[in-house]
């Protein structure tokens, strides 16, 4: 249906909630893509590889860096 290229690797599985699916990759970013269209919404780079899938409690969307820190995002 559509594909979207980080400028890494993606080593984990992708977390869909609602209409957003997360994606993280070795070049230290947090992807949020359109669920329909594939299309980049947000992201955010982290000082660290992101390696781990996200973590999803309720609205917030927790992911772990390889720079030592937990991030967490409000859906």
């Amino acid at each position: 249906r559509w594909q979207h290229e980080t400028c890494g690797v993606v080593r984990a599985a992708p977390v869909v909630a609602g209409n957003r699916v997360y994606i993280v990759s070795t070049d230290r970013r947090l992807y949020a893509l359109d669920t329909e269209t594939g299309d980049l919404v947000w992201q955010y780079q982290t000082q660290g590889s992101l390696t781990v899938s996200p973590t999803l409690v309720d609205d917030l969307l927790i992911i772990g860096s390889e720079d030592r820190h937990l991030y967490a995002f409000k859906q």
